[in-house]
Formats: C-alpha cells, sequence, structure tokens
C-alpha cells in the first residue's frame, strides 16, 4: 500500500472540532484508512502534552 497512514486526533471543546469531523467524515466516505480518536480537551499545549506518547506509539508500530 503506497498511502500514507494517517492518524487523527481532536480533543471535544477543540474550537476545530466540526471541520475535523467534516475532513473525517470525507475520508470515512471515500474508504481511505485512517485512525480517528475524539478526546476530552481543547486545542491547546495541555491537549498536545497529555496525547504525545499516543502519537509516538501509533507512528512507531511497524519500525524494527
Amino acid at each position: 500500500d503506497q498511502r500514507p497512514r494517517l492518524y487523527l486526533d481532536i480533543g471535544r471543546l477543540d474550537p476545530y472540532l466540526k471541520p475535523a469531523s467534516e475532513f473525517e467524515a470525507l475520508l470515512t466516505q471515500y474508504r481511505v484508512p485512517h485512525t480517528w480518536l475524539l478526546n476530552e480537551g481543547t486545542h491547546d499545549e495541555a491537549y498536545w502534552h497529555s496525547q504525545v506518547e499516543a502519537y509516538l506509539r501509533w507512528y512507531a508500530q511497524g519500525w524494527e
């Protein structure tokens, strides 16, 4: 498969939730494989900090 892996996550209070949800719906509609997570939080450093370990683990899957 030549497509890149996509990981999308967002906080329920993020001001960009609506456009991110619309983008995720398009990915689903066009059957583009992706991971989508809706978490607690907003668009700030505290949210990113709480998710960085999950990001790294997801992107590292399959590395030797």
